[in-house]
């Protein structure tokens, strides 16, 4: 858990993380076009760690309703809705998952797909695409729709 509250910080100085739930969590990232960017850097980031346990992610795009509270234990509105659900569709061995108003077939392919490519990754393999992932935090970010990851 330690690892993915600064894998989030490393997405973005506005990236949200909460675990939630035992072993699950739930982060936010501010701009859904990170989605896919964000769901391989976190798997990356995992993989390159060999004591690292591996982790479903199923990404919703759509917004947030605030609830007051600071961490995203109470969050609700079409995003954790859409990534709930699509946490609880994936199949066994299903690593990475999209649902949001306006997804389309083709977009759920890409991060099957990604997923696909992610898990043949070995440590070293996994450790040089987070090194590619990676961006300077610090830049600003713009947009008004959100994605919400879940695992």
């Amino acid at each position: 858990m330690s690892l993915l509250a600064k894998v989030a910080s490393d997405i973005s100085d506005a990236a949200s993380f909460t675990r939630y739930r035992g072993d699950g969590w739930q982060m936010l990232l501010p701009r859904a076009g990170d989605c896919l960017w964000g769901c391989l850097y976190i798997t990356a980031r995992l993989r390159a760690v060999k004591e690292a346990i591996p982790t479903r992610i199923a990404a919703g795009i759509g917004t947030e309703w605030p609830t007051g509270r600071v961490d995203l234990s109470t969050a609700m509105g079409p995003a954790f809705t859409a990534s709930g659900r699509a946490l609880d569709r994936m199949r066994p061995g299903e690593t990475l998952a999209l649902a949001g108003d306006g997804i389309d077939a083709f977009q759920q392919q890409c991060f099957a797909f990604a997923a696909d490519l992610a898990r043949r990754w070995t440590p070293q393999q996994a450790e040089a695409v987070a090194l590619m992932l990676h961006v300077d935090s610090s830049s600003p970010d713009t947009g008004p729709s959100r994605a919400a990851a879940a695992a």
